[in-house]
C-alpha cells in the first residue's frame, strides 16, 4: 500500500541480540510509532539481575528506555504498556515504581498477574508502545 509506514528493526547495542537466535526483534519503528518486546529482568547476557521484584523492574524500564532512545525517543513518549506479573500480590509495588520512573507521565496500561513467566526467576516482563515526539 503506497505511503504506508515501513517496518524497520531498531539494534539495541544495551541488549542480548534477538532476531538470530529468538526469532524477534527488541524494538520496531513503523512511521512514528514504536514498538518494545516484552523487557524483563536480565542482563545482556540473560544473566538474572536479581530475586528480588524492584530490580527486575527497574531493569526492564532501563532496557525500555534503551529501545525507546535507540528510536529517537524516551519514555515521555509512551503510549501503552502490557505488564505481566507472576504474583499479583506485586501490583501495588509495581504501581510505586512506575509512578516513580515515568514522573507522571503516564500511559495507558494494563497489569495482568499470569503463573509464569519463560524462566522460573522472571517475576515482571513489560511490553510497549510509543509514539515519536509526544513527550
Amino acid at each position: 500500500m503506497a505511503g504506508a509506514p515501513v517496518k524497520q528493526p531498531v539494534r539495541v547495542p544495551e541488549l542480548f541480540e534477538s532476531h538470530e537466535h529468538h526469532a524477534y526483534e527488541q524494538c520496531v519503528v513503523a512511521g512514528n510509532m514504536i514498538f518494545v518486546a516484552g523487557q524483563v529482568g536480565w542482563d545482556k547476557d540473560k544473566g538474572i539481575v536479581s530475586k528480588e521484584f524492584e530490580p527486575q523492574v527497574r531493569k526492564a524500564f532501563a532496557d525500555i528506555r534503551a529501545c525507546l532512545n535507540a528510536a529517537g525517543a524516551d519514555l515521555g513518549d509512551l503510549v501503552s504498556m502490557t505488564v505481566y506479573v507472576t504474583d499479583i500480590a506485586n501490583g501495588p509495588e509495581f504501581l510505586r515504581l512506575r509512578k516513580e520512573i515515568l514522573a507522571g507521565n503516564f500511559a495507558t496500561s494494563s497489569l495482568i498477574g499470569i503463573n509464569e513467566l519463560f524462566h522460573p526467576d522472571l517475576l515482571v516482563e513489560i511490553s510497549a508502545i510509543a509514539v515519536r515526539g509526544t513527550a
